[in-house]
Parts: C-alpha cells; sequence; structure tokens
C-alpha cells in the first residue's frame, strides 16, 4: 500500500513566535541541526513513505488532485506546527495511523475527545476528509484514535516552543545531559571537568554570581561526575541566532547585556614576564598541542589533503604557521591584567530573554581555585567573536555549504553574511572599549583551530572550521597596516 504524509506548511508563524525565531513558516524553525521539515521529510524517505509539501493554495492543489485519484493509498495529514519529539516515536505513532483502517485522528495534544491539533489519517480518494484537514476542521466521527502526545509537541504554542528549544543543546561525545520539567542534569567520564564547572561557580565574588545559573548537588561515582542546575525556560543565544530570533535593535540591546558581564569581570594585575607565560599558554601551547593531537587523528590527513589541493596554502601546517607569525605581531600589546572570565562565552552558552532581558550564562570553562578563576581579558570577546562573526553557530548545526568554485578552491557559505548591521553592532562595541577588531578576530582564530581536534566527530565540520581560520587569517593580514 502507498503510505503519503502531507506536510500542511501553510499556517503563517504567530507575531508572539516570530519574535523568537523570525521564520515565516514552522516548518523553517531548526532543530538539532535540522529545520523541521527536512526532519519529517527525511523521517519519510527513510521509510520509503511519499512526502508532500504544502505551502500554499498552489501546492495545496496539486497534491489534493493526487489523493483524489490514490484509492489504494493511505493519507496522513500533518501539521507543520506539530514538531517531532524524538525520530524514532514520531515515525511508530505516524506509522500506526498510517496503517489502521478508516478515519483517523492524533490525540492527546490537545483537550477534548478529539482535539484540535488537526492530525488526522485516512484513506486515498476521500476528498471529504482531505478538505476538512485543510481548513483546519477536526473530523466529526473519527474511526479511532492515536495518542500522538510521546511524539509531537505543537511549537504554535509559545511556553511549548521554549521548552522544545531549550533542550537542543546537544551532547558533545565526552558528556551527557538529561532534562526534566525543572532540572538540568550534566554527566560526564570527565571527573575533573564536571567538579571545575560546579566549583566555578562557588568560587565567584558574590557580585558575579548573578550573570550564572547555580550548578548544585555535585556527586562523582565510578563511572563520572555529575551535577544538576535549575532548568530556565530561555533560549540559548545559539538557537536564536541560527533561527533569526533578534532584530538588530533587540541584538543592540543584548550586545549591551554581554557587555555589561564583560565589563563588571574583576581584575588583577600581572607582571609582564607572568602576562607574557599566559598569553603564551593559552594562544601559542595550546593551538600548538590541538595541532599535534589533530594529526593523531586519521581524518588529518584528509583535512591536509583539501587545504593543500583546493585552498590555495600548502597544507594544515601552514595554517598554523601563519597563524602563530600573526599572533607574534601582537604579543607586546598584551594587556597588564587578566580578569575573572567565563571561558566559553559562545552563544549556546548563553542564555537570554529579549523581552526582560534576562542574561544567564551555563557551562563555564571550570575553577578549583581562585586563581583559576581568572584569564586573559580578550577570551571571552573572542568566544563571542565566534558566533557573531565566525558563523560558529551555522556550523555546529550544519547550515552551511562547502562548494568548489570556479576557482577551484572551496568556500564555505554561512548565513552570517545576511547579519552585516549585526557585525558592525559588535565591532562598534569593541572600539568604545578601545579593542583592536583584528586582534580580536585573530584570537578568534586560535577558537577554530584550538576546536579542530575536538570535533572529530563531525569531519565535515573540521573542514569548516579550517575554512573559516584560514579566511581570519587572510583579513587580518590583509588590514594589517591599515
Amino acid at each position: 500500500m502507498k503510505l503519503r504524509v502531507i506536510y500542511d506548511d501553510r499556517k503563517a508563524v504567530s507575531n508572539e513566535i516570530a519574535a523568537f525565531v523570525s521564520v515565516g513558516e514552522y516548518g523553517s524553525i531548526v532543530f538539532r541541526q535540522k529545520a523541521l521539515r527536512s526532519r519529517v521529510q527525511a523521517l519519510c524517505h527513510a521509510r520509503a513513505w511519499e512526502f508532500s509539501h504544502v505551502s500554499d493554495q498552489l501546492t495545496l492543489a496539486e497534491v489534493r488532485r493526487g489523493v483524489a485519484h490514490e484509492r489504494g493509498c493511505r493519507v496522513l495529514w500533518l501539521p507543520a506546527s506539530l514538531a517531532p519529539l524524538d525520530d524514532d516515536s514520531t515515525a511508530n505513532q505516524m506509522e500506526r495511523m498510517l496503517l489502521v483502517d478508516g478515519a483517523c485522528v492524533g490525540t492527546g495534544l490537545g483537550t477534548g475527545v478529539a482535539p484540535g491539533s488537526g492530525l488526522s489519517a485516512f484513506g486515498g480518494g476521500s476528498v471529504d476528509l482531505f478538505d476538512q484537514a485543510a481548513r483546519g476542521e477536526p473530523i466529526a466521527a473519527p474511526d479511532c484514535f492515536v495518542d500522538v502526545a510521546p511524539a509531537f509537541v505543537d511549537v504554535a504554542d509559545l511556553t511549548n516552543l521554549v521548552d522544545y528549544l531549550s533542550g537542543a543543546l546537544g551532547a558533545r561525545h565526552f558528556n551527557t545531559v538529561k532534562r526534566s520539567a525543572g532540572n538540568i542534569v550534566k554527566f560526564s567520564r570527565n571527573k575533573a571537568k564536571i567538579k571545575a564547572e560546579h566549583d566555578y561557580f562557588h568560587l565567584l565574588p558574590p557580585a558575579m554570581k548573578r550573570w550564572l545559573v547555580m550548578p548544585f548537588d555535585y556527586s562523582e561515582t565510578e563511572l563520572g561526575a555529575s551535577y544538576t542546575m535549575e532548568r530556565l525556560m530561555l533560549l540559548d543565544m545559539g538557537q536564536q541566532w541560527i533561527n533569526g530570533g533578534m532584530r538588530a535593535e533587540e541584538f543592540r540591546r543584548f550586545l549591551q547585556d554581554i557587555f555589561r558581564f564583560i565589563d563588571e569581570r574583576p581584575r588583577r594585575k600581572l607582571e609582564k614576564g607572568r602576562a607574557r607565560a599566559n598569553f603564551d599558554a593559552l594562544y601559542r601551547t595550546k593551538v600548538s598541542e590541538r595541532l599535534k593531537e589533530l594529526q593523531g587523528l586519521e581524518i588529518a590527513g584528509f583535512i591536509n589533503d583539501m587545504v593543500k589541493s583546493a585552498t590555495g596554502w600548502p597544507g594544515l601546517a601552514a595554517v598554523f604557521e601563519r597563524y602563530h607569525a600573526l599572533v607574534d605581531r601582537v604579543a607586546d600589546a598584551i594587556p597588564d591584567y587578566e580578569c575573572i572570565a567565563h571561558g566559553d562565552a559562545c552563544f549556546s552558552n548563553i542564555l537570554y530573554d529579549r523581552r526582560t532581558r534576562m542574561l544567564k550564562l551555563i557551562d563555564p570553562k571550570g575553577a578549583v581555585t581562585q586563581d583559576e578563576l581568572y584569564a586573559d581579558p580578550m577570551y571571552d570577546v573572542a568566544k563571542l567573536s565566534h558566533s557573531i562573526l565566525g558563523g560558529y553557530d551555522f556550523i555546529t548545526n550544519g547550515l552551511y555549504d562547502i562548494t568548489l568554485g570556479a576557482d577551484l578552491r572551496l568556500h564555505l557559505h554561512t548565513p552570517e553574511a545576511m547579519y552585516s548591521d549585526y557585525a558592525r553592532l559588535f565591532i562598534d562595541e569593541l572600539c568604545a572599549r578601545g579593542l583592536d577588531p583584528r586582534a580580536v578576530r585573530l584570537f578568534e582564530a586560535s577558537l577554530f583551530l584550538s576546536m579542530l581536534p575536538l570535533h572529530r566527530d563531525r569531519p565535515r565540520n573540521v573542514l569548516a572550521f579550517v575554512l573559516v581560520a584560514i579566511d581570519i587569517l587572510r583579513e587580518v593580514e590583509n588590514h594589517s597596516h591599515e
């Protein structure tokens, strides 16, 4: 029997929802590296179900003509505002509705016996039921009901959307994150790292604790360590950024708020030799060690070959050599102080509510002593830059392309080119504080180079990070004499 899923993406996103994600249709909302529409489509293709995307009245009429002649077919009508919770459970519930006889209604997502979720299944040729579904009318007397609450969430509801997307922080290969209605439990085999993240908060001066979500209930087992945090119903900036959830004026206010954290970080003086040693450890030794770690991985040869043959650079080592040469040029401008630093202030670690301007940081670098709270003052700024200027969040969410141009060179394409006004606002904030944007970008390049071996589970991202670093180094070098 032919099985067809009709994905109805005609309903416009409400103004309330658009304020968070700034997309015109629900199917374009990005969750865990995929647009919701692409996630459902992949789910259907994996099971050889036909997928029909209805985006307007024209495509609706075209699909209707096809269904009218498919009497040996079963049809599932799926509104795009129903987001899949889990691929397997979602597919199982969809299959149940597709394979049962008669007209079927999905329940559990609203109130009453036949909630107005719009999820229904019926036989091909049932034009009347097709038209009812298209009008958003529930089937009056369905032959069966299937509870789909474990499989979908209605993201047309703002609370549901925030709850859904706030769970989108993908756990890396070295840790796991478990969520409940009120708490988040972070676990890792790396006990020292988890303890340092937990202790960092409790070592902070009282005035700085307001910027972070408090960790508690630290525990260790033979397998690893964990701590618990309150789960705030706030979207991280990474999710808001990739979903276009902020207008330029709202982003300007966000920058004011995050730079308030940057400006309030307590400082302490450093003698010159100590400052130079810290600088070298962070921007030289760390980068060199990560290159050695990368060279021990199988993907290093593939990445090196692509860099050598399609970037105009002699190879991966040459990229690192150029970086170190450029770092030499800024080494004499090392500040004579260090400050308390978050250590990983990328967008995915910043929770933010644009309406109330509540800002909370999570997942700091960690510290088990007071001294370990302090770091180079530029490091947190560089972390912001690699999200704002470097496209880090687009890359980690798979929202980029790598193409081979007419010049036989690899080119990375990320949406941040659309955010030129936002980039200008960020650069203005840097300049207002006397920070050199070229130096910030150079330190940003150190982040992309340092993270290469850490993303070995996604080799394509490793190549993308190399291409970003190359672009930054070219930019810094081209403007070094201005």
